[in-house]
């Protein structure tokens, strides 16, 4: 299976430079593993000093489809999200995944085994 053409399909509004647009597979569900997330936080995530806790950043999907997300994250691994409204460079509304100080040790329990030693900063550690 094509993975990419999961995520990335036509995009209807030709008059536009990309070709493709990335959006949610509706499989997601099967994909979000602690692996697959530990990977998702080296790729996208960081911690948030401030706020003392790890964010992904998602402002490449829609709200509907980080809500799913956020879906997801708890019904798979048991984790509490909510999402943080950005206003983007473009002067577009983004949002971004912020795991709950409550879900911490248990976000860090369950992907920091599949964390590569120099990216556990992106966890707080």
């Amino acid at each position: 299976m094509n993975l990419a053409s999961l995520w990335y399909v036509p995009n209807p509004n030709s008059t536009t430079k990309s070709k493709r647009i990335k959006v949610l597979p509706l499989s997601i569900f099967q994909y979000i593993t602690p692996l697959c997330l530990a990977y998702w936080i080296m790729g996208d995530g960081y911690f948030d000093k401030d706020s003392k806790t790890v964010f992904l950043c998602t402002e490449n999907f829609t709200h509907v489809e980080v809500i799913i997300l956020i879906k997801v994250l708890s019904d798979n691994l048991g984790l509490i999200c909510t999402t943080k409204r950005r206003i983007l460079s473009s002067g577009k509304i983004g949002y971004r995944i912020r795991f709950s100080s409550y879900s911490l040790d248990n976000l860090r329990l369950l992907v920091s085994p599949h964390i590569i030693p120099s990216m556990m900063y992106k966890l707080g550690l």
